[in-house]
Order: structure tokens, then sequence, then C-alpha cells
């Protein structure tokens, strides 16, 4: 059996997608497209009615990477939300990056702490860790050395007792 073509994947991958979100007005609509030209791609009446082009708008519409939209997508690849995630990253000034990051790790944080409680474990360390997260990078650097320092004291301490 002959493996289908990139246009007969995208038309499935189109038509389950409609059905589960949106319709082929709205997608037209954001597309820029006649409805009737998407209609036509559909059926099967007019197989080139979509272009190299329009990827783009098609997959951001459904907001998947074009590998997903046409069924090729590999293990690991980036999905079209996350791909989005590392654009808006990417332009975003260095504090705002790092601001970014504190409220992505302090959300995971967080999801890690209700999965723990869900599933009985004391979440104690990552309740520390939470703690930790809702410092400023100031206190986090302070309290980091106050650690440090400690540490330096017990060894001290330790190496005497063995004298």
């Amino acid at each position: 059996m002959p493996k289908p073509s990139a246009s007969e994947r995208l038309r499935v991958k189109l038509r389950g997608l409609l059905r589960e979100r949106g319709t082929a007005a709205h997608l037209a609509r954001y597309a820029g497209k006649p409805p009737s030209l998407i209609s036509m791609f559909l059926t099967g009446a007019r197989p080139t009615a979509i272009h190299l082009d329009d990827l783009d708008d098609l997959s951001a519409y459904f907001r998947l990477s074009i590998g997903e939209l046409l069924g090729a997508a590999k293990p690991g690849e980036l999905s079209g939300d996350e791909q989005r995630l590392v654009h808006a990253f990417r332009v975003l000034p260095t504090a705002a990056r790092d601001h970014f990051l504190a409220v992505l790790e302090q959300m995971s944080v967080h999801v890690a702490s209700v999965d723990a409680q869900r599933k009985g474990r004391p979440p104690m360390a990552l309740a520390v860790a939470d703690r930790f997260l809702h410092l400023t990078p100031m206190q986090q650097r302070a309290l980091l050395l106050s650690l440090d320092a400690l540490e330096e004291s017990d060894i001290r301490q330790t190496e005497r007792q063995k004298i």
C-alpha cells in the first residue's frame, strides 16, 4: 500500500481537528481564505487548494507545529505551544526572562507539591523549595551564603572534635 501524500495526510488531520475544535469557516477566516476553498480541500474536490505558505496559519489556528499538522512529528520535537513559548521567551529582555522563569519554577513546584499530597507523600522538601522561590534573588543569594557559612562552621567544628 503506498504511503499517503502530504496533502492527503493534511486533509485527514484537518478533518479530525475540525471535528474536535472549530469549524471550516472559522479556520478559513483565521487563515484569510475563502470558506469554499477550505471546504473544497477538505472534500478532495480541489486537492491543491492549500499551499505551503498556508501551513503556518493552519498550524497556528490549531496550536500545533507544522510537523504535528502533517502527522510527521518525531518524538522529542517541540509541540506548537512549546515552539510559541520558546519564541516568546527569546524576545523578552533579560529581566523579564528571569521573572518568567521564576514564575514557571514556582508553578512547577506548586504542581509537584499538590501531586505529592495526592499521592500521600510528605511535601516537606517541596514546601522548602516553594518558600525559597518566594524570596527575591538577593534574599536567595544571602540565604545560600548563610548556608555555605554554616556548612563551613560545621566542618571546622567536626575537625576540632577529631583533634
